[in-house]
């Protein structure tokens, strides 16, 4: 799509047909290889998408629908770019592309191949994007922890081995009392002349514990 608007010929009106005459076959002809292949002919590349579109659709708006449904590591299947399109000799043609029989056609091939590749992996791929999902969840929830007791409480939580959970509230404590908090923190009640009584002060019970 880049390339093409980058022409100074290109018109934002253009349908698949302009594409395909304007772009692909001149670039393909005498090849006997689709568009696809020709870029990729060094390494190709294992389809996992099939896409079916119309020819006299806009060419841009078909662009846009594809980066909206697929993914930059998808590989697909499209017609326009997949097949020898010229028509010249040089490569086979459009029927002896598409075969005698459905079997045979290029989209019932990608079609098996995609269902195949779906059994080879199982759960897997039937649950990909939800597994895609996992990280982006867990840093989601993580943030929530951090952040809702702040929004909430006015307070961060903090993991101690003494107290579990605390609510560390930022507050205008005069210097006994930070001594108290550290003492909480390091786990020197002893040092700090802590009671059980004095944790009383730390506890909120909405959130465990809290100071």
């Amino acid at each position: 799509q880049v390339q093409c608007q980058t022409d100074r010929d290109w018109h934002g009106s253009y349908s698949m047909y302009d594409v395909v005459d304007k772009y692909v076959k001149p670039r393909t002809a005498g090849t006997g290889l689709g568009l696809a292949l020709l870029q990729n002919q060094t390494g190709p590349l294992e389809v996992n998408v099939m896409v079916s579109h119309a020819w006299a659709e806009n060419a841009e708006e078909f662009v846009k629908a594809l980066e909206l449904s697929v993914s930059e590591v998808d590989v697909l299947f499209i017609c326009a770019f997949s097949l020898y399109q010229c028509q010249d000799g040089a490569g086979p043609s459009i029927v002896e592309q598409l075969g005698s029989q459905a079997s045979e056609s290029p989209f019932h091939r990608i079609l098996e191949h995609i269902r195949g590749a779906g059994r080879r992996f199982g759960v897997l791929w039937r649950w990909e994007a939800y597994l895609r999902a996992i990280p982006g969840l867990l840093a989601l929830m993580a943030m929530t922890w951090l952040y809702l007791p702040l929004v909430t409480a006015g307070c961060i939580p903090i993991m101690t081995s003494e107290l579990g959970f605390i609510c560390c509230r930022s507050t205008e404590a005069d210097d006994d009392q930070r001594g108290f908090v550290l003492g909480a923190l390091s786990g020197e009640w002893a040092v700090n002349g802590a009671s059980d009584e004095d944790t009383s002060l730390l506890v909120d019970p909405s959130l465990n514990a809290a100071f």
